[in-house]
């Protein structure tokens, strides 16, 4: 990323060095002009008693760490002591202001860094390995599209100074400001946020590939809310040199989890909107998942979130927001054939893991490894009366869930393999309160409620024959 500033606002720069504040007032960048003025809707310093460039920890916290913040409402984390000796300038630990984890937590974290006693003109994002280590990343990408990212990127970049720079190890290039990570103090953790919602390219968001003309439960973009709220619709838009018509159902999942019934996208607008009930209180990662199964080879698609809108119609920052390029081969991955099998009977009320299922999957052309299971009880026990589920094959087991929708959920996590023409049976057991005469029949309601993916492509198979995909075939 280029920034040019102009004299002043370079003079401007390097005077902030002193105070590790970092925020030109004026930036230039690809011939637009970015003028700073307030930061509607973030906090300012003196909110809390503070000014710009007091370094603040939450002694006694979960987080002891020490912080700078900046008059735009962000604060910048000094990732261990060695750093924050590198300006003694500040006067060291004794002049940390000990504050509460909520004022803490009012200045949102940056991991935006410039050089600025090198004048070198490159953003960097700062990537954790560790409590106390971590990498520099240079964000590649133009100044216009930073802005359109996010657009407080030029408020959250602070300055660091030769030494720090220099202490970091350098990584690989990060393409997009959306894919600098939220800091978290114990890498793998869950950051938390607080204020409104946002936005972002979650970590883990699946980089660009080639996908089979029949894949199924594709990851397309996974994306993280962060802040406090409800999220409430999210509408997703097709691009690329592809078409809407590459695409049979598009999903938004939670983990394992399917949250949506299947959608499709607007020939006239290329968009689809999800209607969402989805709490959010620190982070969530949610991803867009379609199933192909009608792409046309040499086809280019991509995702991209136009709008999301909380619990009261209130916006959400961060959109749009841009997943990566997919492109369909001309190669068609494996199918299954999944089948009622066994003859089940009535189980009793109060009975201890009753046989509620049974069904068979066979593969055809390749190999498959089965990631997740998703079926739906049609019957009309209560959720809450169906507990302590299983599917078992073989010695194997793994515990599902049950929604109140009555969406039966096992994930099978690194997954169950099966040989190229082989198969597997699989039994599913429940714990059964309810009451004499109601019932339980569940089954698979949509192609990616299977996901079994194929050894030789990597792409979720399709189910070629299923006859265990209504409730009327259900046990």
């Amino acid at each position: 990323m280029d920034i040019i500033l102009n004299r002043k606002a370079r003079t401007s720069l390097m005077k902030t060095i002193s105070g590790l504040t970092a925020i030109a007032t004026i930036l230039s960048l690809s011939g637009l002009l970015y003028f700073f003025t307030n930061y509607a809707g973030a906090v300012a310093p003196a909110d809390y008693n503070l000014k710009e460039g007091d370094t603040v920890s939450a002694t006694g916290s979960d987080d002891p760490d020490v912080y700078i913040v900046n008059e735009m409402g962000f604060k910048r984390l000094f990732l261990n002591p060695v750093i924050f000796g590198f300006y003694g300038h500040l006067g060291g630990f004794a002049n940390v202001k000990s504050v509460s984890p909520a004022t803490r937590d009012a200045f949102v974290t940056s991991g935006l860094f410039r050089n600025c006693e090198s004048g070198d003109e490159k953003v960097y994002g700062v990537e954790t390995s560790g409590e106390d280590v971590g990498s520099l990343r240079w964000v590649n990408t133009s100044g216009a599209q930073a802005v359109a990212d996010d657009a407080n990127f030029f408020k959250k970049v602070f300055c660091i100074n030769n030494n720090e720079f220099n202490w970091y190890p350098k990584g690989a290039e990060f393409t997009s400001v959306n894919q600098v990570p939220v800091y978290t103090r114990t890498p793998g953790a869950t950051p938390v946020a607080t204020g409104p919602l946002s936005v972002s390219l979650a970590p883990g968001n699946p980089a660009a590939q080639t996908v089979t003309v029949n894949a199924i439960g594709v990851e397309m973009l996974r994306m993280r809310f962060s802040g406090t709220g409800t999220i409430n619709t999210l509408t997703v838009k097709r691009l690329g040199p592809g078409t809407v018509d590459d695409f049979e159902n598009v999903f938004i999942y939670d983990g394992a989890k399917r949250l949506t019934s299947g959608k499709t996208f607007s020939g006239s607008s290329g968009e689809t909107t999800f209607l969402l009930n989805v709490a959010v209180s620190g982070t969530k990662d949610l991803s867009i998942v379609a199933d192909m199964l009608t792409g046309t080879p040499g086809n280019v698609n991509y995702f991209q979130i136009t709008g999301v809108t909380a619990t009261g119609g209130a916006a959400i920052s961060g959109v749009p927001l841009n997943g990566n390029n997919f492109n369909v081969s001309g190669a068609s991955s494996g199918t299954l054939t999944v089948a009622k099998v066994g003859s089940l009977s009535n189980p009793t009320v109060g009975q201890k893991q009753a046989q509620i299922s049974e069904f068979k999957i066979t593969t055809n052309t390749e190999g498959a490894s089965v990631k997740r299971l998703t079926m739906l009880n049609d019957g009309n026990m209560k959720a809450s009366d169906i507990t302590n589920l299983k599917v078992k094959t073989g010695s194997t087991e793994w515990a599902g869930t049950i929604a109140t929708d009555g969406y039966i959920v096992f994930d099978l996590g690194s997954g169950h393999s099966i040989a190229k023409g082989g198969n597997a049976t699989f039994m599913v057991y429940a714990d059964l309160a309810g009451k004499k005469d109601e019932t339980v029949d569940v089954y698979f309601e949509n192609n990616s409620d299977i996901l079994a993916i194929g050894d030789q492509y990597g792409q979720g198979m399709a189910e070629g024959t299923n006859t265990l995909d209504t409730a009327d075939e259900a046990n």
